[in-house]
């Protein structure tokens, strides 16, 4: 099996930057970028756990990622579960 590589593509305006909505924008757009990216990266790390399904690491690897998306959901206003 091919190992994907994964690129992150950073969005940089050809404008100048002068409101403080044009910079909101383009750092929406990033996040859903990494959005993307992640969602990619978690299905890359479920294949390679169900290549080796005894191994407790992956375990682990889940809880760190669960405890940060809690983190971020909770600084959106969301609540932590």
């Amino acid at each position: 099996m091919k190992n994907k590589t994964t690129k992150i593509v950073i969005r940089t305006p050809d404008d100048r930057i002068e409101t403080a909505n044009q910079a909101y924008q383009i750092q929406f757009g990033r996040a859903f970028d990494r959005l993307k990216v992640t969602e990619n990266l978690l299905s890359q790390h479920e294949q390679r756990q169900n290549g080796n399904v005894g191994n407790w690491g992956y375990v682990g690897d889940m809880e760190l990622v669960n405890r940060e998306l809690n983190d971020i959901i909770a600084f959106l206003g969301g609540i932590k579960s």
